[in-house]
């Protein structure tokens, strides 16, 4: 596996690459934004974000997903949380800050892929959604 080339990517302990770091096959991270510019530091997240969220139940919840417009965020404690929806390049379209709940009106965007990551106090949770007319 290659990632490279992208200095806005920072958020390397995702799902997909902790689990494929777990196999032992090689990987090569390079030019990208703290976070995601070396394997080692890629692993050590991992194991922080799983050590992290084993016990504790997902705290955020996001609806509807797919969505042809609007994207509801619910904090379970009722927390502030910021925002922030980049697109499948890893470009930010919309972010901001909330308390306890928001809705986002995603309908502007062209339909495809997205990323939503939501910082709370106590965890950076990245969700993928979709928005496609219609749904």
């Amino acid at each position: 596996m290659e990632i490279g080339n992208n200095p806005r990517l920072s958020l390397c302990n995702v799902k997909s690459i902790c689990d494929y770091l777990q196999t032992g096959n090689p990987v090569n991270l390079f030019n990208n934004a703290i976070g995601c510019e070396d394997v080692q530091e890629v692993i050590q997240a991992c194991q922080t974000s799983t050590e992290d969220l084993s016990d504790k139940k997902e705290r955020v919840h996001v609806f509807p997903n797919p969505t042809d417009g609007n994207l509801n965020i619910i904090c379970d404690d009722n927390a502030a949380f910021s925002y922030s929806v980049r697109s499948s390049f890893s470009m930010p379209v919309f972010s901001g800050i909330a308390k306890g709940r928001c809705t986002i009106d995603i309908s502007v965007l062209p339909d495809g892929f997205y990323i939503l990551e939501i910082m709370t106090n106590h965890q950076l949770i990245s969700k993928k959604i979709i928005k496609t007319k219609g749904y």
